[in-house]
């Protein structure tokens, strides 16, 4: 029982074979601990809901659809999860759990587990998953109190992919006119697009949806194909100081 760490049990024990040794009047040391406990619970709930009612702001919405908020969120010490989207509800996928993200407000979400008898969203906690925007409008990352004594944990995001086949692929395939200036899209090793700029190097292209793409290693830059029917016409740069359209020759 001594071994217990962090339980009451070798408090109460202790404490009742001292009344008996001593002998005289005696108290229900387990009884007084179930009271205690049922006080200290409805002294947290309460505490709980004054903290909600005084933080949350009522009647905001996020300032990203779900699908934006996916990808998969990555920290050097913490490690990595995945954000998906399952019949119009968000959920963190942690190594060991399953959290249904429940829109708290603005782009601040609150977790609730889930567990196999479903989700029990009374269960209020005080973890937030904070998701921050950055200059070009995408989601770039998410931060949490994972530990009460340390500061929100950042963990950065890496978009969802999908599969493009190369013959897709093609339809991207020529030069654009941006203002003068000549932009090509390729193909190399016949499935993975790239972006070159005259005195740039070339960008690989990891596409995220249909017609749009990511620049694999510049974050917040993004590009956006436009079709008419049924063929490319033209093609948007995304980056963080505005968006440039190209034509296709």
């Amino acid at each position: 029982m001594a071994n217990q760490n962090g339980s009451s049990v070798p408090s109460l024990v202790r404490n009742t074979i001292a009344d008996r040794l001593l002998g005289g009047k005696t108290t229900d040391w387990t009884k007084r601990f179930v009271e205690d406990q049922e006080k200290a619970k409805k002294m947290e709930a309460e505490l709980k809901l004054e903290d909600s009612e005084t933080t949350q702001v009522k009647n905001t919405k996020p300032s990203h659809v779900m699908q934006d908020i996916t990808g998969k969120y990555e920290n050097a010490g913490y490690g990595s999860f995945n954000i998906t989207v399952e019949n119009d509800s968000l959920f963190a996928n942690l190594k060991r759990k399953k959290l249904y993200l429940k829109h708290y407000h603005y782009d601040v979400f609150e977790p609730f587990e889930v567990t196999k008898t479903g989700i029990d969203t009374t269960d209020s906690g005080t973890m937030r998953f904070n998701f921050a925007t950055g200059d070009g409008g995408e989601i770039i990352n998410v931060t949490m109190k994972a530990e009460a004594a340390l500061e929100p944990i950042a963990f950065k995001r890496t978009p969802n992919t999908i599969e493009v086949s190369s013959a897709d692929l093609e339809m991207y395939v020529g030069d654009y006119n941006m203002m003068g200036t000549t932009l090509k899209i390729y193909i190399k090793n016949q499935t993975v697009l790239y972006l070159f700029v005259p005195g740039q190097p070339e960008y690989e292209l990891i596409p995220t949806e249909k017609h749009k793409f990511s620049l694999k290693v510049a974050d917040g830059y993004k590009i956006e194909f436009l079709e008419t029917d049924n063929v490319i016409t033209d093609m948007n740069l995304i980056q963080p100081n505005g968006t440039f359209k190209a034509k296709k020759k």
